[in-house]
Protein backbone atom coordinates (compact mmCIF):
# COMPACT_ATOMS: atom_id res chain seq x y z
CA UNK A 1 0.00 0.00 0.00
CA UNK A 2 2.73 2.66 1.00
CA UNK A 3 4.19 2.01 -2.71
CA UNK A 4 0.95 2.82 -4.14
CA UNK A 5 -0.04 5.83 -1.99
CA UNK A 6 3.00 7.34 -0.63
CA UNK A 7 1.31 8.12 2.74
CA UNK A 8 0.61 4.29 4.06
CA UNK A 9 3.61 3.02 6.61
CA UNK A 10 5.64 0.31 5.23
CA UNK A 11 5.69 -2.16 8.00
CA UNK A 12 3.74 -2.22 11.66
CA UNK A 13 6.66 -2.02 14.63
CA UNK A 14 5.67 -5.36 16.38
CA UNK A 15 8.30 -5.23 19.26
CA UNK A 16 8.35 -2.48 21.89
CA UNK A 17 11.75 -1.10 20.98
CA UNK A 18 9.93 -0.80 17.91
CA UNK A 19 6.97 0.90 18.80
CA UNK A 20 9.69 2.78 21.23
CA UNK A 21 11.17 4.48 17.86
CA UNK A 22 8.27 5.03 15.78
CA UNK A 23 7.08 7.18 18.53
CA UNK A 24 10.19 8.90 18.73
CA UNK A 25 9.50 9.07 14.99
CA UNK A 26 6.36 10.94 15.30
CA UNK A 27 6.82 13.14 18.33
CA UNK A 28 10.15 14.40 16.93
CA UNK A 29 7.78 15.19 13.74
CA UNK A 30 5.65 17.14 16.40
CA UNK A 31 8.29 19.22 17.48
CA UNK A 32 9.75 20.05 14.46
CA UNK A 33 6.29 21.08 13.07
CA UNK A 34 5.77 23.37 15.99
CA UNK A 35 8.48 24.62 15.36
CA UNK A 36 8.97 25.22 11.24
CA UNK A 37 6.42 24.86 8.46
CA UNK A 38 5.46 21.80 6.51
CA UNK A 39 7.60 22.71 3.45
CA UNK A 40 10.92 22.81 5.68
CA UNK A 41 10.42 19.56 6.78
CA UNK A 42 13.14 16.51 5.73
CA UNK A 43 13.21 13.07 6.86
CA UNK A 44 16.94 14.11 8.13
CA UNK A 45 15.77 16.49 10.41
CA UNK A 46 13.39 14.47 11.59
CA UNK A 47 16.19 11.67 12.43
CA UNK A 48 18.60 14.06 13.66
CA UNK A 49 15.63 15.21 16.09
CA UNK A 50 14.48 11.81 17.02
CA UNK A 51 18.13 10.54 17.63
CA UNK A 52 17.60 7.76 15.07
CA UNK A 53 19.39 7.02 11.74
CA UNK A 54 18.18 7.65 8.28
CA UNK A 55 17.52 4.24 7.89
CA UNK A 56 15.30 3.71 10.87
CA UNK A 57 13.11 6.41 9.05
CA UNK A 58 12.72 4.56 5.68
CA UNK A 59 12.03 1.60 7.20
CA UNK A 60 8.57 2.80 8.42
CA UNK A 61 8.01 5.40 6.27
CA UNK A 62 8.65 6.45 2.47
CA UNK A 63 8.76 10.11 3.27
CA UNK A 64 7.88 12.88 5.25
CA UNK A 65 4.00 12.54 3.94
CA UNK A 66 3.54 8.77 5.35
CA UNK A 67 5.00 10.51 8.75
CA UNK A 68 2.21 12.90 9.16
CA UNK A 69 -0.12 10.47 8.51
CA UNK A 70 1.05 8.45 11.13
CA UNK A 71 0.98 11.64 13.46
CA UNK A 72 -2.44 12.50 12.53
CA UNK A 73 -3.41 8.49 13.11
CA UNK A 74 -2.40 8.58 16.49
CA UNK A 75 -4.00 11.94 17.92
CA UNK A 76 -7.06 10.22 15.87
CA UNK A 77 -6.16 7.50 18.59
CA UNK A 78 -6.47 9.93 21.43
CA UNK A 79 -9.47 11.30 19.97
CA UNK A 80 -11.22 8.25 20.01
CA UNK A 81 -10.10 7.18 23.82
CA UNK A 82 -11.16 10.51 25.03
CA UNK A 83 -14.37 10.00 23.96
CA UNK A 84 -15.26 6.31 24.44
CA UNK A 85 -17.57 6.72 26.73
CA UNK A 86 -19.79 9.58 25.16
CA UNK A 87 -22.39 7.63 23.43
CA UNK A 88 -23.38 5.37 26.38
CA UNK A 89 -23.26 8.72 28.52
CA UNK A 90 -25.28 10.80 26.61
CA UNK A 91 -27.92 8.23 26.34
CA UNK A 92 -28.09 7.05 29.71
CA UNK A 93 -28.07 10.58 31.39
CA UNK A 94 -31.03 12.87 32.27
CA UNK A 95 -29.57 16.54 31.50
CA UNK A 96 -27.23 16.01 28.12
CA UNK A 97 -25.12 19.32 28.48
CA UNK A 98 -23.01 18.22 31.38
CA UNK A 99 -22.21 15.31 28.86
CA UNK A 100 -21.96 17.46 25.82
CA UNK A 101 -19.64 19.91 28.13
CA UNK A 102 -17.30 16.80 28.97
CA UNK A 103 -16.79 15.67 25.41
CA UNK A 104 -15.92 18.88 23.86
CA UNK A 105 -13.70 19.72 27.03
CA UNK A 106 -12.32 16.23 26.14
CA UNK A 107 -11.91 17.50 22.31
CA UNK A 108 -10.68 20.35 23.27
CA UNK A 109 -7.79 19.03 25.76
CA UNK A 110 -6.63 16.10 22.96
CA UNK A 111 -6.14 19.20 20.41
CA UNK A 112 -3.93 21.78 23.14
CA UNK A 113 -1.83 18.87 24.26
CA UNK A 114 -0.89 18.37 20.30
CA UNK A 115 2.26 20.02 19.24
CA UNK A 116 2.41 21.31 15.50
CA UNK A 117 -1.09 20.92 15.24
CA UNK A 118 -2.40 23.29 12.99
CA UNK A 119 1.15 23.02 11.05
CA UNK A 120 -0.22 19.64 10.33
CA UNK A 121 -3.59 20.73 9.80
CA UNK A 122 -2.22 23.36 6.88
CA UNK A 123 0.28 20.73 5.72
CA UNK A 124 -2.77 17.79 5.35
CA UNK A 125 -5.18 20.07 3.17
CA UNK A 126 -2.55 21.07 0.62
CA UNK A 127 -2.58 17.86 -0.61
CA UNK A 128 -5.34 15.83 -1.87
CA UNK A 129 -4.17 12.60 -0.51
CA UNK A 130 -3.68 14.11 3.16
CA UNK A 131 -6.93 15.93 3.07
CA UNK A 132 -8.45 12.85 2.48
CA UNK A 133 -7.15 11.36 5.30
CA UNK A 134 -7.72 14.71 7.29
CA UNK A 135 -11.36 14.70 6.11
CA UNK A 136 -11.71 10.77 7.07
CA UNK A 137 -10.88 11.43 10.74
CA UNK A 138 -12.74 14.21 11.10
CA UNK A 139 -15.62 12.45 10.27
CA UNK A 140 -14.47 9.45 12.31
CA UNK A 141 -14.62 11.71 15.56
CA UNK A 142 -17.64 13.61 14.03
CA UNK A 143 -19.29 9.96 14.22
CA UNK A 144 -18.55 9.14 18.01
CA UNK A 145 -20.69 12.46 18.67
CA UNK A 146 -23.54 11.12 16.00
CA UNK A 147 -23.60 7.91 17.60
CA UNK A 148 -24.44 9.13 21.29
CA UNK A 149 -27.00 11.84 19.21
CA UNK A 150 -28.68 9.26 17.81
CA UNK A 151 -28.62 7.01 20.99
CA UNK A 152 -30.28 10.13 23.08
CA UNK A 153 -32.82 10.77 20.26
CA UNK A 154 -33.93 8.05 18.30
CA UNK A 155 -35.90 10.52 15.79
CA UNK A 156 -32.63 11.79 14.17
CA UNK A 157 -31.90 10.43 11.15
CA UNK A 158 -28.18 9.23 10.41
CA UNK A 159 -27.87 11.65 8.19
CA UNK A 160 -28.68 14.42 10.27
CA UNK A 161 -28.04 13.36 13.57
CA UNK A 162 -23.96 13.24 11.68
CA UNK A 163 -24.90 16.94 10.43
CA UNK A 164 -25.37 18.13 13.79
CA UNK A 165 -22.53 16.14 15.05
CA UNK A 166 -19.92 17.73 12.20
CA UNK A 167 -21.37 21.10 13.47
CA UNK A 168 -19.82 20.66 16.82
CA UNK A 169 -16.89 19.36 15.94
CA UNK A 170 -15.78 22.19 13.00
CA UNK A 171 -17.19 24.61 15.48
CA UNK A 172 -14.81 23.54 18.40
CA UNK A 173 -12.05 23.75 15.73
CA UNK A 174 -11.46 27.29 15.48
CA UNK A 175 -10.30 27.50 19.33
CA UNK A 176 -7.29 25.83 19.00
CA UNK A 177 -6.40 26.20 15.41
CA UNK A 178 -7.27 30.12 14.89
CA UNK A 179 -4.78 32.10 17.67
CA UNK A 180 -2.42 29.00 19.09
CA UNK A 181 -2.73 28.09 22.61
CA UNK A 182 -5.54 28.93 24.65
CA UNK A 183 -6.23 28.97 28.90
CA UNK A 184 -5.87 32.73 29.30
CA UNK A 185 -8.91 34.67 31.24
CA UNK A 186 -10.09 36.45 27.78
CA UNK A 187 -9.66 32.84 25.70
CA UNK A 188 -11.35 30.51 28.50
CA UNK A 189 -14.10 32.78 28.34
CA UNK A 190 -14.34 32.34 24.66
CA UNK A 191 -14.25 28.99 25.22
CA UNK A 192 -17.39 29.39 27.67
CA UNK A 193 -19.40 31.51 25.03
CA UNK A 194 -18.84 28.94 22.33
CA UNK A 195 -20.31 26.00 24.54
CA UNK A 196 -23.34 28.31 25.18
CA UNK A 197 -23.58 28.63 21.41
CA UNK A 198 -23.58 24.89 20.73
CA UNK A 199 -25.76 23.85 24.24
CA UNK A 200 -28.49 26.56 22.33
CA UNK A 201 -27.54 24.97 18.89
CA UNK A 202 -28.13 21.25 20.70
CA UNK A 203 -31.45 22.16 22.28
CA UNK A 204 -33.18 22.67 19.05
CA UNK A 205 -32.79 18.82 18.37
CA UNK A 206 -32.54 17.23 21.95
CA UNK A 207 -35.04 18.85 23.81
CA UNK A 208 -37.83 19.08 21.78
Amino acid sequence: MAEKNGISPRREPRQQRARARIDAILNATAELMEEHDFSRLTTNLVARRAGVNIASIYQYFSNKNAIITALAERILAEYREALSDFPEKIASTEDWRPVINCGLTRLLEVALRQKGLESLRRAMSADPRLAAVAEGHDRAVAGIFAEGLRRRKTSLSETQAMAIAETLVRSSRFLYLSNGPLFGEKDLTLVGEVFKMQYAYLANYLDR
